[in-house]
């Protein structure tokens, strides 16, 4: 990950640096005989999760907008536009919903621990997730954005 090679300085040091001390403090680490660090023990590195969320909410996977549709009888509003006719496509960019800056606040800029639990900014947190749409929302989300997330913890500690 190149932000991650970067060695970016963000509220509490190098990311890097930070993220090889979390790492090096887990019970079983990555030693010369290739184990890997079990699942389990990963799920408990919130900066690894932040760094890995982060890399998806500024580079999303979808390329293309999810297809929605208006409500069939009824007259429908987003945001500002008040008046979108009954039965309309419309798509939902997750591109854009990540660079609402209302929502994340400084989007461009790339900062792990916009997702890492603080000890009163669970509200901001919270809303983060809410918004987190790089595979989606609701029935038509990617159904195996587990499985990627999964594949992702145990890969970026071995890079």
């Amino acid at each position: 990950m190149l932000e991650l090679s970067r060695q970016v300085h963000v509220q509490s040091g190098p990311v890097q640096s930070r993220l090889r001390y979390s790492l090096r403090s887990l019970s079983s680490t990555i030693s010369s005989n290739d184990t890997l660090i079990s699942a389990k023990e990963l799920d408990t590195v919130e900066l690894l999760d932040g760094i890995i969320k982060e890399r998806l909410q500024l580079r999303p996977t979808l390329p293309e907008g999810q297809p929605r549709m208006t409500s069939l009888a009824t007259m429908s509003s987003l945001g500002e536009f008040k008046i979108i006719p009954p039965n309309m496509r419309i798509k939902a960019y997750p591109w854009l919903v990540h660079r609402n800056p209302a929502i994340f606040p400084d989007p461009e800029t790339w900062c792990p621990e916009r997702w890492i639990r603080g000890d009163g900014d669970n509200k901001m947190q919270n809303k983060n997730e809410q918004w987190f749409w790089a595979f989606g929302k609701g029935p038509r989300a990617c159904i195996g954005n587990h499985l990627v997330m999964q594949g992702y913890r145990p890969l970026l500690p071995n890079v």
